[in-house]
């Protein structure tokens, strides 16, 4: 039987990065609130009707703006959703720092990993959302996103659990981190297919190899 927990998610707002659009970035307070409002109304329209049937005349209909509003704020629809996609990423991030920052010497690192493989696992259950940004949607743009980020999530770990490598395996062990963590984003669609009752299995199985392959880089005794 599994004894992870899930971490609640931080209430956070959907952010636009300066890097999102090539248009103007909101500024006042009621433009900031504009943005939230089309960014959440993209989510609710994505889990309704999914990626591939999403139209700008759509998001300005139900969220209550003019399409010109929206393209004050985002190029096209592919630029939208790779500002719901950022908002998500913070999410991980937040849910990666929360667990590192209960880190302590007496703490297995492999719990840690453990439980964050499973907070992402359980926010992608939540958010329909984030499943059809991710696996179902075909844009370049995004893999390359999600390849940054998951170098960026893997470099968070490693800073907090390199002075527990073994003697001269410092760079190993940051290759290993990276590969597992794309190795479970394969394992996450695997189960996030599969589905609940039996998805956790998987998650289980690469929580395993992973602790077992652990210990070729990090001093058990030091932990």
């Amino acid at each position: 039987m599994n004894t992870f927990k899930v971490i609640p998610m931080p209430t956070k707002k959907p952010t636009l990065s300066a890097k999102t659009t090539n248009r103007r970035n909101p500024s006042q307070n009621r433009s900031k609130e504009r943005v939230e409002k089309i960014l959440l109304t993209v989510k609710t329209l994505i889990e309704k009707n999914g990626i591939a049937n999403l139209k700008i005349g759509d998001i300005a209909a139900h969220a209550g703006v003019s399409p010109s509003s929206i393209y004050q704020y985002f190029s096209d629809k592919e630029t939208i959703i790779i500002a719901l996609a950022e908002y998500y990423m913070v999410q991980i991030s937040s849910l990666i720092e929360k667990n590192l920052d209960t880190l302590e010497e007496h703490v297995q690192i492999a719990d840690l990993l453990r439980q964050n493989f499973y907070d992402i696992y359980e926010l992608h259950q939540r958010e329909p959302a984030l499943q059809e940004i991710w696996f179902e949607s075909v844009d370049p743009k995004l893999n390359q996103l999600a390849l940054q980020d998951t170098q960026k999530n893997a470099d968070l770990i490693l800073a907090r659990i390199q002075s527990f490598a073994k003697d001269g395996k410092s760079k190993e062990l940051g290759e290993f981190v990276l590969l597992v963590s794309h190795q479970f984003a394969a394992t996450m669609r695997l189960s996030l297919a599969i589905g609940k009752e039996y998805g956790t299995d998987f998650i289980e199985m690469h929580c395993q190899m992973v602790t077992k392959s652990l210990k070729d880089y990090i001093d058990i005794d030091a932990i």
